[in-house]
Parts: structure tokens; C-alpha cells; sequence
């Protein structure tokens, strides 16, 4: 069965909208300085960059779209709205793929 991809709430304009977490169907791995997931259901492995491996890890934690902002901004030299582009673009692609919680995948056929 396949569910087309809504636009969460948390991609909105609001910075204070709590984020999604991880996926129970991730199995996540970190070795060295590379962090890599793997969704049990569709086999889809993604290995992170430096930023995604800090908004990831930021994650496991309740938060907001603020706050993993701030901690993206903390981790690198970069200011507020890129960290916050950069935050939302990779909370959009990981929910298309459903490796965060409450977000529908598209089942392979």
C-alpha cells in the first residue's frame, strides 16, 4: 500500500513546533565519525554528513525545530536561518523516507 507524503506541521513557520524523532524502524549505527541508518522495513541505508549526524543525534532528545537549530548553530559556523533551512530540508527527507516517527513510507511493491 502506498501513502503519499503530507506536509508535517513542524515544517511551518513556527520554531517552537516540537520535532519528530526517530523512527522505531532505524536501526542506527556510529562508527569512528560516520554515522549511518538503516530502515528495517525498505533496507534503505543512509549515511550522514557532519550536519546530519548533529540534527539526528539532536533527535533522540524532545525538542524543537528551535532547538536543534540552536545546537546546529552551536556545532558549526554558520548563522541562524541557514542552520534552520538546513534543519528543515533534512527533517522533510527523512520523513519522506519514513525515518521519523509518525511519518508514512511508501511500501515497496
Amino acid at each position: 500500500m502506498t501513502t503519499a507524503f503530507e506536509t508535517p506541521a513542524w515544517l511551518g513557520p513556527d520554531a517552537d513546533l516540537a520535532c519528530p524523532t526517530h523512527s522505531a524502524d532505524v536501526f542506527e549505527y556510529d562508527a569512528d565519525d560516520e554515522t549511518v541508518l538503516l530502515h528495517r522495513r525498505t533496507g534503505e541505508s543512509f549515511r550522514l554528513n557532519a550536519t546530519a549526524a548533529v540534527v539526528w543525534h539532536r533527535l533522540a532528545e524532545p525538542g524543537t525545530v528551535g532547538n536543534v537549530t540552536a545546537a546546529l548553530t552551536e556545532a558549526f559556523d554558520v548563522d541562524d536561518d541557514r542552520a534552520r533551512d538546513d534543519v528543515l530540508s533534512l527533517l522533510s527527507f527523512w520523513a519522506s523516507h519514513g525515518l521519523l516517527a509518525d511519518t508514512p513510507i511508501d511500501e515497496p511493491a
